[in-house]
């Protein structure tokens, strides 16, 4: 995979055009704009980190904005478990609808059935907040207050598969074997370091 790095940066994103890829001439397949972002963090404040993140997701001129671990929080790992049916979700939403884009925020979730504690992606669009990925690999830490996904997730945005992972399971090679099998595009991780 080959990312050409564009130009354009601000205080809190940098932007990567995916249009190099084996396949995209053969498949027709539009150029994919993806920026990372990182804008200020308020430890605890969900309301707060939301509306830090519609700024950078309106300001990054992307269609996927990748934000890092636990960015709707902090890496605060006593963090309450966010619900995506929160309000305040409002204006990553609305930011998604006005910008065209797509973004892959991090939080701490429970599970379906509010058991588990869960380091999650979550993927904003215009049409709402979905839970995307379970962090698979946990720190020691971590692993304290949090349980482990199922495995390897692939979501696809305008025809690019685009493979999902949260910090530490970048490191692990059975988590990016098994993201690799999934035939992907792209692999796009939220880093907390």
């Amino acid at each position: 995979m080959n990312g050409q790095f564009v130009s354009e940066q601000s205080k809190t994103s940098t932007r990567y055009l995916m249009s190099d890829l084996p396949g995209v001439l053969e498949s027709k397949r539009s150029s994919l704009v993806v920026a990372a972002a990182q804008p200020p963090s308020a430890p605890h404040d969900l309301a707060a980190n939301c509306r830090a993140h519609a700024a950078a997701i309106m300001s990054a001129n992307a269609r996927l904005v990748v934000f890092p671990e636990l960015s709707l929080t902090g890496y605060e790992l006593d963090a309450m478990p966010v619900h995506i049916t929160d309000d305040a979700f409002a204006p990553i939403v609305d930011a998604c609808a006005a910008a065209g884009a797509v973004a892959l925020v991090g939080a701490p979730i429970l599970s379906n059935r509010g058991h588990h504690r869960h380091i999650a992606t979550l993927q904003v669009s215009a049409t709402g907040v979905e839970v995307a990925y379970r962090k698979t690999w946990l720190s020691t830490e971590e692993c304290t207050r949090f349980s482990p996904g199922s495995g390897a997730v692939m979501i696809e945005i305008d025809g690019w598969r685009i493979g999902l992972g949260i910090c530490k399971d970048t490191g692990s090679s059975q988590h990016t074997a098994q993201i690799a099998a999934l035939g992907v595009d792209i692999y796009a991780a939220g880093m907390v370091n």
